[in-house]
């Protein structure tokens, strides 16, 4: 594992999570693979910090009225750190996760990576509220991903 999975921690809350071979491993190279390509941990004394959370529909629906005032479960949040030296928090909802893949026709795995992926680049400053934002957030997660060998995932499934 490269140094810089060492600034990441995974936390698996639920055991449906088990399903997706490694996962803690898998989202922490997804996570590091996608500051990577933005340019952060391009060298050895970048030790800012990055937490992922694999939960459920019921801590992230709580999360989600709390901090964003919506009373639903969503797939990923993200919560940028106000500190130099964390960079943020991530969360994923498995059964919203689980039922999108489902909807989808797409494994499960490609899903939690582009969810992975999304939540890293709002940690990193992306948004979505506007067009051209969002053009470009999906852009840069489709050229992500495609390093992974996952398929575009904003491309309709037959």
């Amino acid at each position: 594992m490269p140094d810089g999975h060492s600034r990441i921690s995974v936390h698996v809350e639920y055991n449906g999570w088990n399903k997706i071979s490694s996962v803690e491993k898998f989202v922490s190279t997804l996570i590091y693979d996608t500051c990577r390509y933005m340019g952060v941990y391009a060298s050895p004394e970048d030790k800012r910090e990055i937490s992922a959370l694999l939960s459920t529909d019921a801590r992230i629906q709580d999360l989600n009225h709390q901090f964003r005032g919506k009373n639903t479960p969503t797939n990923v949040l993200s919560f940028p750190a106000q500190d130099k030296d964390y960079i943020g928090d991530i969360i994923v909802a498995y059964e919203t996760m689980q039922r999108e893949a489902a909807a989808q026709k797409k494994p499960l795995s490609d899903h939690l990576a582009h969810l992975t992926v999304h939540g890293t680049l709002h940690l990193l400053g992306f948004d979505h509220e506007a067009e051209e934002e969002a053009q470009m957030m999906e852009d840069t997660e489709i050229r992500i991903l495609a390093t992974h060998g996952i398929a575009n995932p904003y491309k309709e499934s037959l």
